[in-house]
């Protein structure tokens, strides 16, 4: 996307308007370097991103290429059959020529998302009544340990739950929003799985 850029044109895949976060990846490995030396993230759930408050829009980003490359970068938005065909036509090639494949229907509907923001959401959004840190802060956490470990609760799980409010009382017994079936892992490295309360009908744990 940021090559099209360079030469003047800004692929939009979804809304001009849909927002993102944006992290160089220098910014990242240090954050990362800076996380393992400090007590204070250990399990912990952290997202990161350059701090910017509502992080960007299509427009922005076209304006700041234009600035940094000087020259014109205007919007374009292909036709949405267009991108679909290529998705789907780039997973056939990926298949045969055994190459990993740089845009599939899967990523692309990940690219048409309008909410890529980095953002936890005001506390008083926490699902859940905000715990007392041991520096006297307060915390949205799981209300529950996981693993032996008192966790913070997703970022992902908070932005589903603000974004998608219909989806908010199935997710209220997640912990792993990763997960597709909201499993429960019984200890670290453990591949026994359990059905978490609620789901123990789901196809998925018929041999169990």
């Amino acid at each position: 996307l940021f090559e099209w850029m360079a030469r003047g044109i800004a692929v939009v895949p979804g809304s001009a308007g849909a927002r993102l976060s944006l992290l160089h990846v220098d910014d990242l490995a240090r954050a990362i370097i800076a996380c393992l030396f400090s007590p204070a993230t250990r399990h912990r759930t952290l997202a990161l991103c350059d701090g910017r408050p509502g992080g960007y829009d299509w427009h922005e980003l076209a304006a700041t290429a234009a600035t940094t490359w000087d020259r014109p970068v205007r919007l374009w938005r292909p036709p949405a059959w267009l991108l679909d065909a290529a998705a789907s036509i780039n997973l056939r090639l990926a298949g045969l020529t055994g190459r990993a494949p740089m845009l599939t229907p899967p990523k692309l509907c990940e690219m048409r998302h309008d909410d890529w923001v980095v953002d936890n959401g005001p506390l008083a959004e926490c699902p859940y009544p905000l715990a007392k840190q041991a520096n006297g802060s307060e915390a949205c956490m799981e209300p529950e340990e996981v693993n032996g470990h008192r966790m913070a609760v997703s970022p992902l799980k908070r932005l589903l739950m603000r974004n998608v409010p219909s989806l908010k009382e199935e997710l209220m017994p997640v912990k792993n929003v990763f997960d597709p079936w909201a499993r429960e892992r019984g200890a670290y490295y453990d591949l026994s799985w359990k059905p978490r309360p609620g789901a123990e009908s789901d196809p998925a744990f018929g041999s169990q």
